[in-house]
């Protein structure tokens, strides 16, 4: 491990560069006259309900975030002090996952005292379960195309598998020869190794089944929100319409993921207007403008909200000085 003094600004830089070089291109390529005449003639009122879903996911997820804590015994947090720990959290979703929790950890760390290792693992479970959210909610998104469920559904068993095999023995090394074939377990089963080792009480199987299921109402509101912002392209509501709005949402987080660019960005958008093109069967025009209006609505927004806290908080947070490094691995 080492230290690197960017600030948190210089770290959330390369993301967002990226996402927005995709946005900027797909928009040129659809033909921005395009575009616009599609903005013109949206139906706005979709869109704040969109906003509005996605506000609700970011409440379910910190509630879970406080349970989460308390759990692990970080209780005595004041509540507001908390809030703005998790709203300065939302610009690091642009950034690559470790230094993003390592940023959280830290934080917690300066206004709390709990070990930095405890504290980030903490996150690295909050994350981890929530991508098992996102992806159970591409089972549910398979009601349009019934032909993936067995594919999904024999993922979604191994993950179930991996996390009860390292909880029931932590020292097993048969759960990580998955990484050998599966690059989507490469990506989390030696953090979940080493959380379940700093945490093991987040583990136990009821605690595990309400937080997924906090999780997994989150997302749903996220995906949801998709369907809701293709409502005002025009498209007809139709229970195909909110299977593929699912499907398409869940997978391009997947893709994101794996994918290990700082925050999926670029590879969620490109995914998500290419899936839209595909299974809507619609002008590419239409599956861009929805991505714009969707990453908006449920990323940009929080984004944004996220800089004003650092804008307000950053010398507290220590975000604009040597005080917001980082520890990368």
């Amino acid at each position: 491990m080492y230290s690197t003094g960017r600030n948190a600004y210089r770290q959330i830089a390369p993301g967002v560069s990226l996402g927005l070089f995709v946005i900027i291109g797909m928009a040129i390529l659809c033909g921005l006259s395009n575009v616009i005449d599609l903005l013109a003639t949206y139906h706005w009122p979709f869109f704040g309900l969109a906003l509005l879903l996605s506000l609700f996911n970011s409440f379910l997820r910190f509630f879970k975030r406080q349970y989460y804590l308390s759990l692990s015994g970080v209780s005595h947090i004041p509540l507001k002090k908390s809030f703005r720990l998790f709203l300065a959290s939302f610009p690091l979703a642009a950034t690559p996952i470790r230094v993003g929790e390592s940023y959280k950890g830290l934080w917690l760390n300066k206004c709390a005292g709990i070990p930095v290792t405890r504290s980030i693992s903490v996150y690295t479970v909050d994350h981890i379960f929530d991508g098992l959210s996102v992806f159970v909610l591409s089972l549910f998104g398979t009601l349009a195309f019934p032909a993936l469920w067995p594919f999904f559904g024999v993922l979604l068993l191994l993950f179930v598998l991996a996390i009860f095999s390292l909880r029931a023995n932590p020292d097993s090394r048969g759960v990580f020869e998955l990484r050998e074939n599966l690059k989507i377990f490469e990506v989390f089963l030696p953090d979940l190794r080493k959380s379940i080792d700093e945490n093991p009480g987040l583990f136990k199987p009821g605690i595990m089944a309400l937080t997924f299921a906090i999780g997994l109402a989150s997302w749903f509101a996220d995906g949801l929100a998709l369907c809701f912002i293709l409502l005002g392209l025009g498209m007809t509501a139709s229970w195909a319409l909110v299977g593929i709005s699912f499907l398409v949402f869940s997978f391009s987080l997947l893709i994101g993921v794996i994918s290990n660019l700082p925050g999926g960005l670029g590879v969620v958008e490109l995914a998500m207007a290419g899936l839209l093109t595909v299974l809507l069967g619609a002008h590419p025009g239409y599956a861009v403008v929805g991505t714009i209006l969707f990453r908006l609505a449920t990323f940009w927004a929080g984004f944004g909200v996220g800089l004003l806290v650092w804008a307000i908080s950053g010398k507290y947070l220590g975000i604009q000085s040597k005080e917001g490094r980082v520890i990368e691995s």
